[in-house]
């Protein structure tokens, strides 16, 4: 049997198909076949009575999500599983390494597993779901250049006021 870890070697398990890329989540290790990934815009769409075009204000890039099914299978299989699971369950953002996407700081936001021991092959399925974690950035502050503006304006009005009253 080929090694499981060995990222070149792709493995063909019946009713799975064949599983060609490995990676890991917060160092727990695993393969997949297939995945899913949604990205795009935040958008705020306004839509109007009587108007037939809408109006959509872009609000920035939407959080990177990452979908797939990762199996755990070959000698060792459970300890995989279990190493998997914890880590799906552990607290704050985790390092995924994503064979198609290379390195992601994610969360774990779902994780669904089953196993099956049909036909002499042992894995278990897990329907992984990721978000990006991104970084919690506060707003900046400083003063405002109009406000500033507005105070030096009022400020030359009195200078004016003195050299006209002469």
């Amino acid at each position: 049997m080929p090694d499981f870890f060995d990222w070149a070697t792709p493995l063909f398990f019946p009713g799975i198909g064949l599983i060609n890329a490995s990676g890991s989540f917060r160092g727990a290790p695993f393969r997949l076949d297939s995945y899913e990934t949604t990205i795009g815009r935040r958008l705020d769409v306004h839509e109007y009575p009587l108007r037939n075009v809408p109006n959509a204000e872009d609000l920035g890039r939407r959080a990177r999500r990452f979908n797939f099914t990762a199996y755990t299978l070959g000698p060792g299989w459970e300890a995989y599983r279990d190493a998997l699971l914890n880590a799906c369950e552990e607290d704050g953002p985790g390092l995924l390494v994503h064979p198609f996407h290379g390195e992601q700081v994610v969360m774990c936001e779902s994780c669904v597993v089953s196993e099956s021991r049909a036909s002499g092959r042992r894995y278990a399925a897990f329907q992984l779901a990721f978000v990006e974690s991104g970084s919690f950035e506060t707003p900046s502050y400083g003063i405002d250049p109009g406000y500033a503006l507005l105070g030096q304006v009022s400020s030359g009005y009195g200078v004016m006021e003195g050299a006209f009253s002469g």
